[in-house]
């Protein structure tokens, strides 16, 4: 079965979490999608795959918001929209 949730979170100075954590993860666990600052404190992630893949990768999101300070994580569904093409990629 597959699974696309939408995320928000507030990174702060936090940036370079998406590269260096949410992106080796994502890739690490064959979930596609995209990963975007919004504004200037705020990140949408959007993650889709199978569905014990993405709970994994929500479960690392989680994991590392205590190590890199994230606040205010809030999780949706999400309907896919366009084709990720089996990748994921971080938009700067």
């Amino acid at each position: 079965m597959k699974l696309c949730v939408k995320m928000t979170l507030v990174v702060g100075a936090q940036k370079n979490f998406l590269r260096t954590y949410v992106l080796k993860h994502a890739t690490k666990l064959e979930v596609e999608g995209t990963a975007q600052i919004a504004d200037q404190n705020k990140a949408v992630i959007i993650a889709c795959g199978k569905k014990d893949k993405v709970d994994d990768f929500v479960d690392l999101i989680y994991k590392g918001s205590t190590k890199y300070n994230l606040d205010q994580i809030e999780m949706e569904p999400f309907v896919k929209i366009r084709d990720y093409r089996g990748v994921f990629r971080v938009i700067e």
